[in-house]
């Protein structure tokens, strides 16, 4: 009888690229780490929207670059540079800790420069497995899996999709059929997204993940719950409903859960709600 084939634990990093405000903690990172660690996976999260932001405010870049206007018009040629050399020493960074799996966050500001990263990633270690998730995801999909950089693109709410992943490539498989991972040898049709259909299944984010006191802003330092998902509209003029499905919400109780653990367990003063214009 032959002896069982070796599993390998993979070891993750998440990412999250820039372009989001300072003081915004990107909630998919904490989210999908304490879903992956639940699952036995351990992981590393890298807000690097924060330490590019440093780089080039030191760098005597103009700090209004770090705004979605200013983002979009900026010459190429006077910033990419200097995004793609952070992007090698960040890359080095990360792959110091030794991880198997760098997941992606990417949003439509953030495409770029998460891109440029696995790019560098890959330079480094052509045999870590790169993978992209979140909302650019379900409209450009076919470009980013196109990319040699990025190995496999994640649909719809990752949290499942991804620990499956991390589980077949525990077993050494790099082609599989998932309806919400897209391979490399993955068809131009359209491919399902993933739903978490019972939001209180989920487990709590784990902020221990993130260096907190780094995005205290007027005092403050402001996490983000998700209390529900989807849109209770169907609007055509609308991508929300194309983006997030069909509504669903967690319970009273699990989101006063989640309020209780957040201001006991991180020894938070307060929450509050983010200024608005009106």
């Amino acid at each position: 009888m032959g002896s069982p084939a070796r599993i390998s634990r993979q070891q993750v990093a998440l990412v999250s690229c820039p372009l989001t405000s300072r003081g915004a903690i990107p909630l998919a990172l904490p989210s999908l780490a304490a879903f992956a660690e639940m699952h036995g996976y351990p992981v590393a999260c890298w807000d690097l929207n924060l330490e590019f932001q440093d780089s080039i405010r030191a760098s005597g870049v103009a700090e209004e670059i770090w705004d979605t206007r200013q983002w979009y018009g900026a010459n190429p040629a006077a910033i990419e540079p200097l995004l793609e050399a952070l992007a090698d020493d960040w890359a080095k960074i990360i792959m110091d800790s030794e991880p198997t799996v760098v997941g992606f966050t990417v949003s439509v500001t953030s495409a770029e420069v998460s891109l440029m990263m696995a790019k560098a990633i890959k330079r480094r270690s052509p045999a870590t497995k790169t993978v992209f998730g979140g909302p650019e995801c379900k409209l450009n999909w076919r470009r980013f899996i196109a990319k040699k950089a990025v190995d496999f693109v994640v649909l719809g709410e990752g949290e499942q999709p991804f620990v499956s992943l991390l589980q077949a490539l525990d077993q050494g498989l790099i082609q599989f059929d998932m309806p919400s991972v897209i391979t490399k040898a993955a068809s131009d049709e359209a491919h399902q997204s993933a739903v978490n259909t019972e939001l209180d299944a989920l487990p709590q984010p784990d902020f221990s993940k993130m260096t907190l006191a780094r995005y205290i802003q007027r005092g403050v330092t402001e996490l983000p719950i998700l209390a529900s998902a989807g849109c209770v509209q169907s609007c055509t003029f609308c991508s929300r409903n194309f983006l997030d499905g069909a509504y669903r919400c967690k319970s009273p109780q699990r989101i006063v859960d989640e309020l209780q653990h957040n201001i006991g367990t991180l020894s938070l003063i307060h929450i509050s709600e983010p200024t608005r214009p009106y």
